[in-house]
């Protein structure tokens, strides 16, 4: 009768001991899988950046092309100004009508000029606060790739951790099952 009681109590404190250890595996899953989808939602993000960069990248491309344009505008007023510059000394000789004419000519071309210059600085400054922008977003970018990168090796060390546990507890069942067994066959 005492046999059977110790073997009964073995293998309520061998089933006990299994509970424990089931729920503390259930609790290091749970954790594993809430971290497994902060990071798909990180990968989401990174993603997301990724476009944002590739836009910004078209934006300035766009923006240095229009610079170009405007370089070949502004060159091709000012070798107008100069051919206004050859025709001023034919100009002198003629008229002061014609001496009026070629003065609203150059000045409207002076005007041109400066609305290109200011447009070309505008352009400028875009530019710049576009690369200002990708360097900031970058730099972003970077620190939540390491972040990331650093949140999954703690995960991989939670996870080893819990496999460890896991391995301990599956020790712990096999030898307790094992007595049971090895008392069972006494009491027989």
């Amino acid at each position: 009768m005492e046999r059977r009681t110790r073997t009964l109590r073995m293998r309520t404190d061998a089933i006990s001991k299994t509970g424990h250890a089931v729920e503390k595996a259930g609790s290091a899953i749970d954790v594993v899988l809430v971290e497994q989808e902060r990071a798909k939602g990180l990968q989401r993000e990174i993603d997301e950046r990724r476009g944002l960069l590739k836009e910004n990248e078209r934006e300035i491309t766009t923006i240095r092309n229009s610079q170009g344009h405007l370089t070949r505008v502004v060159n091709s007023v000012q070798q107008k100004l100069a051919r206004v510059g050859d025709q001023n000394t034919d100009v002198n000789r003629q008229t002061g009508e014609e001496d009026r004419a070629l003065v609203e000519k150059e000045a409207q071309f002076d005007q041109e000029q400066a609305l290109l210059s200011k447009e070309v600085d505008e352009k400028n400054v875009a530019e710049k606060a576009i690369k200002e922008r990708i360097v900031r977003e970058v730099t972003n970018f970077s620190e939540e790739v390491t972040e990331f990168a650093r949140k999954q090796a703690e995960m991989v060390e939670k996870m080893g951790a819990y496999h460890a546990d896991l391995k301990k507890a599956r020790d712990i069942i096999s030898e307790d099952n094992s007595k049971s067994f090895g008392v069972f066959k006494e009491t027989r």
